[in-house]
């Protein structure tokens, strides 16, 4: 009983030897998930902004294809007043002479400049979310993998722990009770105070022995030596 506690005990001794690089492996771990959390963010917030510029992408395209539906309209009133040779105005229905012409042409050319300039500068600012964009989903590609490597740190936290707590229980089912057995089993062996009966047996065995005068010493020395002899032979 002694010698397989003793096994326990080295084995016990190298498993707690152990606990110490499974913890470093463990916070490793736990480091390298949190790592990929604060990327599984980022991802979220690239995600974000990348659906709110196609949204600004398609308001502005369609605010453009309205620009241009205003535009028709204007060019055609203001062709209709270029060609215009009569009494009265073809816009406004007002009396047409030369300064009211003008200032009516002014005013219609100014309308059309201003929704000019809108689609122009919403067509500039379309190209730039474009390349914005494309920047931001290939931000993206790069994250594509996240959410693996999100179940591998964790599965290998869990495997750690889970390990480490086995180590962690076996260490405390032998401190309390095979490290204690081992105790009382050594102090036992040192006192001789084991298998009472059985030893007794032995004495009055050895006794009786020796008042026919066997010697066990000599007796062990005589097989001894015939075993080498054997050997020898």
């Amino acid at each position: 009983e002694k010698e397989a506690l003793n096994v326990q005990q080295a084995a016990m001794s190298e498993q707690l030897s152990a606990v110490s690089d499974l913890e470093k492996q463990i916070e490793a771990a736990n480091k390298s998930l949190a790592e990929i959390e604060e990327k599984l963010v980022e991802q979220d917030r690239l995600e974000k902004q990348a659906q709110e510029n196609r949204e600004q992408q398609a308001e502005l395209r369609a605010e453009n294809e309205g620009l241009k539906a205003a535009m028709l309209p204007l060019d055609e009133r203001i062709k209709k007043l270029e060609s215009a040779d009569g009494a009265s105005c073809p816009v406004c229905g007002q009396p047409l002479d030369p300064e009211h012409r003008k200032t009516i042409m002014e005013q219609l050319q100014a309308e059309g400049t201003a929704l000019g300039d809108q689609h122009r500068a919403n067509r500039e600012q379309v190209k730039e979310l474009v390349e914005q964009l494309e920047n931001l989903e290939e931000q993206l590609t790069a994250f594509e993998s996240l959410e693996r490597e999100r179940l591998e740190a964790s599965n290998m936290v869990t495997q750690l722990t889970e390990r480490l707590e086995g180590f962690q229980k076996q260490a405390e089912e032998w401190n309390s009770t095979g490290e204690k057995r081992l105790v009382e089993i050594i102090k036992s062996l040192e006192k001789e105070n084991f298998a009472g009966e059985v030893r007794k047996q032995l004495k009055v065995v050895d006794k009786e022995l020796g008042a026919l005068g066997y010697d066990a010493a000599a007796h062990d020395a005589a097989r001894k030596a015939e075993s080498e002899q054997r050997v020898a032979e």
